[in-house]
């Protein structure tokens, strides 16, 4: 996802850029596997295993 925002935010103003890039970002924080890794980090356990999700 990191490279399709850089690839598409060259193509276009900077406004529009910025809000690719936000649209982006939320998306991948968003998951279930980024819930389960952000409660890990915060109960400073591993992570099981990601589910891809």
């Amino acid at each position: 996802m990191c490279k399709v925002a850089i690839n598409k935010g060259v193509d276009v103003d900077i406004e529009t850029a910025i809000n690719y890039e936000a649209e982006v970002f939320s998306h991948c924080f968003s998951t279930e596997d980024q819930k389960d890794a952000m409660a890990a980090f915060l109960e400073k356990r591993k992570i099981d295993k990601f589910k891809n999700r």
